[in-house]
């Protein structure tokens, strides 16, 4: 019996508020830049593909909330961002 594939999932997310935002990936508290116009890619690698990513929307910040026991990487134009 073969060990389950990892589940991986990507959201794209613009930024078109007109102003620079904070995005930010939970549980970790990481805080990337969000420039206005910027667009990223949010890829997460997880065990599970059962619970959703959940993002939240603020004033001054977009929030990413990881899956249970999953990785997430940001990237914009194809380049990972470092926090």
């Amino acid at each position: 019996m073969s060990a389950p594939q990892p589940s991986v999932s990507s959201l794209r997310l613009s930024n078109r508020t007109g102003r620079a935002l904070t995005l930010v990936v939970e549980p970790w508290a990481t805080e990337y830049p969000f420039p206005h116009s910027a667009t990223v890619d949010v890829v997460e690698r997880s065990g599970s593909a059962e619970e959703a990513i959940e993002v939240e929307l603020e004033a001054d910040r977009v929030t990413v909330y990881a899956r249970t026991a999953g990785t997430m990487s940001v990237f914009q134009n194809g380049v990972e961002l470092l926090p």
